[in-house]
């Protein structure tokens, strides 16, 4: 059975991307280990530095993301279509606890828009892709629950500008649907292949948009397999 869609099917200007990155004829990528290092603003005036290790099960479409701030740990992972956020102090004392639908949906979106640091699953067959604009194309994951979807958007250098979405993020003890965005980016080679390897995080609100996260991976590693 066919796991990827025909390189020829996909938008132009995703064609291009993908070929910049060098990762076109690349083995396929089953298991991801990544670090990370940046700062987090904790409560829209503070920054803290963070560190961070996570580990992406790709063709589960599976991820965990573990986190050091100051003395708090953080725990967000994507596993069995299922998103669970959990924080700890000193990494003893849970302190906070986020699931459900909105969580299970906002995971998926980052699972989604962080395949760009494995570009070769950028065309998976759970993947749909359409053009929106002559330098926009949206990305379209199938989920059990039905899909979640997110603009990419690249620039005149053809290389990736940013990343667009509508996600669900906790406010005032709820959730609320929110436009979402991951630009800034700078791009670095890691394993042959060319990345977005420095990116800011935005959450957009009527009241205002904000950047909540500045990222930076040092370190990506690979388990290759062919299929």
């Amino acid at each position: 059975m066919e796991n990827h869609i025909k390189f020829e099917t996909l938008p132009s200007v995703l064609r291009v991307y993908l070929e910049k990155t060098n990762c076109s004829g690349k083995e396929k990528i089953e298991k991801v280990r990544i670090k990370q290092k940046g700062l987090f603003n904790v409560n829209g005036k503070r920054w803290t530095k963070i560190t961070a290790n996570q580990t992406f099960d790709v063709k589960n479409r599976e991820f965990v993301w573990k986190a050091k701030a100051g003395f708090l740990h953080v725990t967000d992972r994507y596993v069995r279509h299922k998103g669970t956020l959990i924080v700890r102090l000193f990494n003893l004392i849970k302190i906070a606890k986020a699931e459900g639908p909105e969580v299970d949906q906002g995971e998926a979106l980052r699972f989604l828009t962080e395949m760009i640091w494995f570009p070769t699953e950028l065309t998976r067959n759970y993947m749909g892709w359409s053009s929106v604009t002559d330098f926009c194309c949206r990305a379209t994951m199938l989920i059990p629950s039905g899909s979640v979807e997110a603009d990419f958007c690249f620039g005149e250098n053809k290389l990736l500008d940013k990343i667009t979405a509508r996600r669900y993020r906790e406010h005032k003890g709820g959730f609320e649907l929110c436009n979402w965005e991951i630009s800034n980016f700078e791009f670095k080679v890691f394993n042959d292949i060319l990345i977005p390897y420095r990116a800011h995080v935005y959450w957009q609100p009527e009241s205002g948009a904000f950047c909540y996260y500045k990222l930076e991976i040092t370190d990506v590693r690979y388990d290759k397999f062919v299929y």
